[in-house]
């Protein structure tokens, strides 16, 4: 019996990196330029389109670091809050919409923020495989190899970011992560918008939408080595994401570096 074109595995595109990036939304991309900024051929697989999840369906608003408890969280936070907003006040062509409140958060526009990143990276010769779904995950001679329906993707490491796709790629690291669903609003105010998370949402809202995400239970990022050569940066908030940027750049030093992170950035590790 000779097999279909659609059966017939010998015609799926190969490719090779340095590091495979799991996941387009915020935490991938935040991976994504820190690797292509240590000069890593990155490939960033997306089974939809950059910051098309939670990520881009989020408020847009970064607590300020005084929000943390005092210590290492809190000072991680004012460094990733440096970073951003350098990369963000650098951008001369594409501003992301960017204003600070009363309180001293910074509200943006989430998925441009991603696809800002991403585009940097693809800029440093980065690759960006959006609607490509990761479907395995096989240790290979060398590294890692992923499995997705038209390729085939040979890494020597890789860097899983994604949220709510967890379980079917990591299911021993999705139980620590607890589900959330957020009912979001938003009104125009100024030259942006104001985004609240209540419900019902107010009279004057002109947007309402629903997000799902997975949390931590203290609300801080995780690095994990989830299994030879696969890292994972989980439970990144919204709120959190200058946090977020630092606990991504302390993956791409276990990375880089080519060491065993302790399991878990913060914590011991219990969400």
């Amino acid at each position: 019996m000779t097999l279909s074109c659609w059966q017939d595995r010998s015609f799926e595109e190969l490719l090779d990196a340095d590091v495979a990036v799991v996941g387009a939304g915020f935490s991938g991309a935040a991976v994504a330029w820190w690797l292509a900024h240590s000069g890593l051929g990155v490939t960033v697989l997306e089974r939809a389109s950059a910051g098309a999840g939670a990520s881009g369906a989020g408020r847009g608003r970064i607590a300020p670091p005084e929000a943390l408890p005092p210590g290492e969280p809190r000072d991680a936070a004012r460094a990733g809050r440096g970073w951003l907003l350098e990369r963000l006040l650098a951008d001369r062509e594409h501003r992301v919409a960017l204003r600070r409140g009363a309180d001293g958060a910074l509200h943006l526009d989430p998925r441009r923020l991603v696809e800002l990143l991403l585009e940097d990276v693809m800029a440093r010769g980065g690759v960006l495989r959006a609607h490509t779904e990761v479907v395995g995950v096989d240790p290979a001679p060398h590294g890692v190899s992923l499995r997705c329906p038209a390729c085939t993707v040979h890494a020597e490491a890789v860097a899983v970011g994604v949220g709510v796709g967890l379980a079917m790629l990591l299911p021993g690291l999705a139980g620590t992560l607890v589900p959330r669903a957020d009912a979001l609003w938003a009104r125009p105010r100024d030259d942006t918008w104001e985004v609240g998370d209540a419900s019902p949402a107010p009279r004057e809202a002109t947007h309402a939408w629903r997000r799902e995400r997975l949390c931590t239970r203290d609300g801080l990022p995780r690095v994990h080595r989830a299994a030879a050569a696969v890292y994972a940066l989980v439970g990144v908030q919204e709120e959190r994401w200058d946090l977020g940027f630092f606990a991504a750049n302390r993956l791409t030093e276990m990375l880089v570096q080519g060491r065993d992170p302790e399991a878990w950035l913060w914590g011991d590790g219990v969400a």
